[in-house]
């Protein structure tokens, strides 16, 4: 298992998990819970009007006690839609003191210039593998996956997510947020868009007749997420450049 979490002391980034990081911005004000709203597009909706009304002075929004499912099983909707969340997920700024987005942006400029990339560590255990399922045993629709748009092929567990694929020449890493739909318990699609680093390596490992490895990481940590929706360079891994912020 690879990590690139460090401790929050010797971190800039004051978070190690998204568990961490719902706590942090509910303590800022950021967060609203809300309850008892259904997974088939009624959550898509009220998401849909919040922001559209609201934008980025919305709260990240986060649903529970989804009917059907117990509580606890939670969808989070909005992570980095406000200037001061952004600024509190890459860290390394004071989000008590800028007073406006554009003082947010210089901040953010500034924290960009100083990254370094720094690669993950391998580490004997991990969290992840406190509950493990395989094979029969998977049932996606176990959680929550909701169907957002009235007009939604289905219910799609992405794309706030980090689907990781390795290139099978070089040993790369990608992480990149690709849409995933659930069409069976075990089994889901999913999209990636001509050009995409996953597509490139998916399609080298097709071109073989080989199966693509892939990972879908969700309920992720929000600078993991963040890093998959960022444009790094061909080669470079997203992990590294996650490395570098939590330096």
């Amino acid at each position: 298992m690879k990590s690139t979490v460090r401790e929050p002391a010797t971190s800039p980034v004051a978070y190690r998990d998204l568990r961490e990081w719902l706590d942090a911005v509910d303590a800022m004000g950021e967060l609203k819970t809300v309850r008892n709203v259904h997974w088939d597009r009624e959550m898509g909706a009220m998401v849909e009007m919040c922001y559209r009304r609201r934008g980025s002075k919305t709260a990240a929004l986060l649903f529970d006690d989804i009917p059907g499912y117990p509580r606890g099983y939670r969808c989070l909707y909005g992570m980095m839609c406000s200037p001061r969340r952004f600024a509190f997920t890459i860290g390394g700024i004071d989000v008590s003191s800028a007073t406006s987005t554009m003082e947010y942006l210089k901040r953010y400029r500034e924290r960009m210039r100083e990254v370094r990339y720094i690669a993950p560590v391998e580490v004997s255990s991990s969290p992840l593998f406190e509950n493990v399922l395989d094979r029969d045993a998977v049932d996606v629709f176990q959680l929550p996956v909701p169907i957002h748009h009235e007009l939604d092929g289905g219910r799609y567990i992405g794309t706030a997510c980090a689907v990781i694929t390795r290139d099978p020449d070089s040993g790369w890493i990608n992480a990149g947020t690709y849409r995933i739909q659930v069409v069976e318990p075990n089994t889901g699609m999913c999209y990636i868009s001509p050009g995409k680093h996953g597509r490139l390596h998916r399609d080298k490992y097709f071109e073989r007749g080989q199966p693509c490895p892939a990972v879908a990481v969700v309920g992720v940590d929000p600078l993991l997420f963040l890093a998959a929706r960022y444009q790094v360079p061909p080669g470079l891994s997203e992990l590294d450049w996650v490395g570098g912020l939590r330096e």
